[in-house]
């Protein structure tokens, strides 16, 4: 059996009952937190540019996109929502980004075919599987950025197949097909990371994914064997662990880049156990992987670009004392104060050689001649070193949630979430956080 039947069979013959409990609390956390990561971007001009895009496509409604009123094909809502979900960059990674590459598709199947919330997370758990093994595969995502490649865009539409094919109970000859027609219609590059194209990769995954598998079940043709040769490996242990337990997925505390959040976790530290001010600062030193696509912006020039400045993540770390989505509004970019505090921050290069990730380095030096240095190897949110706890996650959602939804139906979504393989299908919760 080569490894594309065997990854095909291993998500259609793995049923709610075979994943462990562990894994299905998981997901329903990961469910929640792309959620909120696409409430708090409806309001965003990437999210209003999508809404008015999709509702000048026209289509049947079948399904829609969350925080509106708009309601659209399946497909069109799965790409809208995909794109809204990784528009702040709130969303979690693996490295990458797998969520928001198939929440959007679990929302439109299950609110078209009324699919109970038992078969979405059971398809969320096993699209993870897909995700992560691919990312596995290619040995490190930052090695493919550095390519060129964003590979959301191309572990999400495999990803996105899965969940279509087992929603929609393909057959085994049907599911490989739908593997081989996905891996051709994925992509993405880093290149636009720090732009709206960035989050297009995501609803492109989610659609894309959608589409292969639709396709397949219709006899439409691709290879069959598209994992074969070096990809051999992605379907070793199946399902011992699941992924999403282990190594599992991180959950972001700051809407920004991942890459940077040992060194705001470091910072941070340093602000915090020294009472630092930007009037008592006279430089802070890090390494800002500028040469990497996602620290490449010196100066950022819009918020999207701050979100992958990693200087500008620290300089308003010491002006503000936190990192959220209000650090990232366009007009603290401009702000006097703000690039004032940013022309401290020095790019000193750190020695990565050793083995293992390391500690992201801050060194603060004073007006005063005082030097503090921290370093932070894991950061808050990582999965098995520092998850989120259930406060955090959900005041996460929270902030999120009501930008766009009223108090009530914040707190209803929660609910609904956290008791979701309880429902016979999702109609009430695409009410409450749709208009």
């Amino acid at each position: 059996m080569g490894p594309t039947e065997k990854l095909a069979r291993f998500v259609l013959d793995t049923e709610f009952e075979d994943i462990p409990g562990e894994g299905i609390e998981l997901a329903k956390r990961h469910f929640l937190d792309c959620m909120g990561s696409a409430l708090a971007a409806v309001v965003e001009p990437a999210g209003r540019i999508i809404q008015e895009y999709v509702q000048e496509m026209g289509a049947t409604e079948e399904a829609r996109l969350i925080g509106t009123s708009i309601a659209t094909s399946a497909p069109n809502a799965a790409f809208g929502n995909g794109v809204t979900a990784h528009a702040i960059s709130f969303d979690d990674t693996a490295p990458s980004h797998p969520t928001v590459t198939i929440l959007p598709v679990l929302l439109a199947l299950g609110e078209k075919h009324k699919f109970s919330g038992r078969e979405i997370l059971a398809a969320q758990v096993l699209a993870y599987d897909v995700f992560l093994r691919f990312n596995a595969a290619t040995k490190k995502a930052a090695a493919i950025r550095l390519s060129g490649w964003h590979p959301t865009g191309f572990f999400g539409t495999v990803a996105a197949a899965a969940v279509t094919a087992k929603l929609l109970k393909l057959d085994l000859g049907q599911t490989r097909m739908a593997f081989g027609i996905a891996a051709s219609v994925s992509g993405g590059l880093s290149q636009n990371i720090g732009t709206m194209t960035m989050p297009l990769h995501a609803g492109n995954s989610a659609r894309n994914g959608m589409m292969a598998a639709l396709l397949a079940q219709k006899g439409f043709t691709g290879d069959d064997e598209i994992l074969e040769g070096r990809f051999g490996l992605i379907t070793a242990n199946l399902g011992d662990p699941f992924k999403i337990v282990s190594p599992g997925i991180n959950l972001k505390f700051y809407p920004s880049c991942w890459a940077h959040h040992c060194a705001v976790d470091a910072l941070l530290h340093l602000v915090e156990q020294y009472r630092l001010s930007p009037e008592k600062v006279e430089s802070i030193e890090c390494d800002l992987l500028v040469d990497k696509p996602m620290g490449r912006y010196i100066n950022p020039k819009t918020d999207l670009q701050a979100k992958y400045s990693l200087g500008y993540s620290l300089a308003v770390v010491l002006l503000d004392g936190r990192l959220g989505i209000e650090q990232f509004f366009p007009e603290k970019i401009f702000d006097a104060k703000t690039q004032e505090v940013m022309a401290k921050v020095k790019h000193v290069p750190q020695d990565w050689s050793e083995e293992g990730p390391g500690k992201h380095v801050v060194k603060v030096r004073l007006k005063d001649g005082r030097e503090y240095a921290y370093g932070v190897e894991h950061c808050k949110g990582e999965a098995k070193a520092k998850p989120l706890t259930n406060d955090e996650l959900l005041a996460k959602y929270r902030t999120c949630a009501r930008r766009v939804l009223s108090e009530d139906k914040v707190e209803r979504s929660i609910e609904i979430i956290e008791h979701l393989e309880d429902f016979e299908d999702i109609d009430e919760l695409m009410d409450v956080i749709t208009m």
